[in-house]
């Protein structure tokens, strides 16, 4: 999914969730897509690739995949549980984070225990024209409710 769709997805439901999250855009806008930021080595190497497929499973570290996931939830809980972080801040990342593995693992193809096994798997079956579409719609849904909510 794209980076408008994961901050527009996170910080939706995080509005419905907890109320009054304006004050916490920018937190939001961070953790939502910084899982993402692994794909820069992939798109330095192999560019035209992109362009013509979209981002794969290949264009994901391990952090993208569930041991990510557990050791960053690992990481949060471990700084929740000394008071090192708020409490209502480490809702919102982690409710920000687990949408963006959500989305991650069911609109697109996954190496669930990369780099254990690099066998992928699509929970969701659909073409790339259909996810285009899906993606799309979201994302102007999503961003919509965005600007109803901030303004």
């Amino acid at each position: 999914m794209n980076l408008l769709f994961h901050f527009f997805s996170a910080y939706s439901v995080c509005y419905f969730a907890f109320g009054g999250v304006r004050e916490h855009i920018l937190l939001i806008f961070i953790v939502s897509i910084f899982i993402d930021l692994d794909h820069i080595p992939h798109i330095l190497k192999a560019r035209q690739q992109i362009l013509g497929d979209g981002f794969g499973s290949a264009s994901r570290t391990f952090l993208h995949e569930l041991l990510g996931l557990s050791l960053l939830s690992a990481a949060l809980c471990f700084l929740l549980s000394f008071s090192l972080l708020p409490a209502k801040i480490a809702e919102i990342v982690a409710l920000s984070l687990g949408l963006h593995f959500g989305f991650d693992f069911l609109f697109g193809k996954t190496r669930p225990f990369y780099p254990f096994s690099r066998e992928e798997i699509s929970l969701i079956k659909v073409s790339k024209k259909q996810k285009a579409y899906l993606e799309f719609i979201l994302t102007v849904v999503l961003g919509v409710v965005f600007w109803i909510t901030v303004a």
